[in-house]
């Protein structure tokens, strides 16, 4: 009877912790699973504030994330995240807010509304969609649908329903307005195009 107990409320433990969510996440440094110094662990949310030296990992994360180099969540971020070299969403997550990084920001498949600044670069990896702005020296997207603007030296999308500013700009597909040096819409009658170029 009593290791029955004990296995009954280890378990339902174990499913607590992993659903856990804190007010405060302080991290230090986190290697992997399980080699990581903070509280909660990567498996855990944290909304409210998080606070990182070297690297977080945590599963959703909502209110404000700050990171003196690289702030990451394998789940949804709503909020504001500030890193002073990158921010990571590894997962199919949804971004509500703002990302803020030194040098980058780098996602892998992401429903974004909102923006992302980075000093060197914005890439997202996989398909996803972003209802709002990037802005960096880089904005490599080629798998997402911008409904918004991006601004930058290069910017690079899927589908883009807005504007594309910077040095040269590409899209799969224009329903907007492309503004620089060399403009490329491989949907367009015209597929480059210098100055400015525009799509319906």
């Amino acid at each position: 009877m009593g290791i029955r107990l004990l296995t009954i409320l280890l378990l339902l433990f174990s499913a607590q912790a992993q659903a856990f969510t804190s007010p405060l996440g302080i991290s230090v440094i986190n290697i992997k699973e399980n080699m990581y110094l903070g509280f909660p662990g990567p498996s855990s949310n944290v909304c409210g504030l998080r606070l990182t030296i070297f690297r977080s990992v945590n599963k959703n994360v909502c209110g404000l994330d700050l990171g003196i180099i690289w702030n990451e969540n394998s789940g949804d971020l709503t909020g504001i995240q500030i890193a002073g070299i990158a921010n990571t969403v590894a997962g199919n997550a949804r971004i509500f807010g703002l990302q803020f990084a030194g040098i980058a920001n780098i996602d892998r498949e992401v429903t974004l509304v909102g923006i992302q600044f980075a000093l060197l670069e914005n890439k997202i990896y996989d398909q996803s969609m972003i209802a709002g702005l990037q802005v960096a020296l880089l904005n490599i997207a080629p798998r997402t649908n911008i409904y918004g603007a991006q601004f930058g030296l290069v910017n690079r999308a899927g589908n883009v329903h807005g504007l594309q500013l910077g040095i040269l700009n590409v899209a799969d597909k224009l329903t907007g307005i492309q503004i620089g040096l060399l403009n490329i819409n491989y949907a367009g009658p015209i597929k480059a195009f210098i100055g400015i170029n525009a799509g319906f």
